[in-house]
């Protein structure tokens, strides 16, 4: 079994994991573009590796399956310092507020919809789906030490505007070389990815 399939096997045990016994309640996609730095002293990705790294967290962490990661760089280029841009869509409640933003758009996307002959959505029409707060184990993907800059700077620039919460275990020593990271969250994770998970 290659370490890529390992992984993708481990991210179906993250998501059927759930925290607690939460109801679920009604959410919607709220869609994002974020703008990320990577930065490390010891670690070094390959440009597509660092990609598909930081894929994979997003979706364990709740992130639609078509979340774009484009990291700025060179195809076979090794990495300890890069940015990337991120087009990521999370679950958020269904709330009136958040509604409403995710409905209320800028003129030039307004017109952008027009010219490209898109519906964007509105307060009647949005996608509407089950979702529950579920605790993601982030140590489940097999991490190494070297992943720790990694985790920190997503803990630091991008899971806050995720709206994660009960974040722990994220402050590891930097001289326990052989200790792996073992963090944890909460996140609201739509229900019929968990329960795609559980019926493995």
């Amino acid at each position: 079994m290659s370490r890529f399939v390992a992984t993708g096997i481990a991210l179906a045990f993250v998501l059927a994991t759930p925290a607690h016994a939460n109801r679920a309640v009604e959410a919607i996609w709220r869609v994002q573009e974020l703008q990320f730095s990577y930065h490390s002293s010891r670690t070094a990705y390959s440009c597509s590796g660092l990609q598909r790294k930081i894929r994979l967290i997003l979706q364990a962490v709740g992130a639609h399956e078509s979340v774009a990661v484009e990291v700025h760089c060179l195809h076979g280029e090794m990495l300890n310092s890069a940015r990337a841009s991120i087009a990521i869509a999370t679950p958020v409640e269904a709330t009136d507020e958040n509604i409403r933003a995710a409905t209320t758009f800028a003129p030039y996307e307004l017109m952008a919809a027009r010219m490209r002959g898109v519906a964007l959505p509105t307060a009647t029409n949005i996608e509407r789906f089950a979702a529950s707060w579920q605790r993601v184990r982030l140590s489940e993907l097999q991490f190494e030490m070297g992943d720790c800059d990694l985790l920190d700077d997503l803990h630091g620039q991008v899971f806050p505007r995720l709206r994660i919460r009960g974040m722990t275990g994220f402050n590891y020593s930097s001289t326990a070389t052989r200790l792996r990271p073992k963090p944890q969250l909460e996140a609201l994770i739509q229900a019929k990815i968990a329960g795609a998970g559980a019926s493995r």
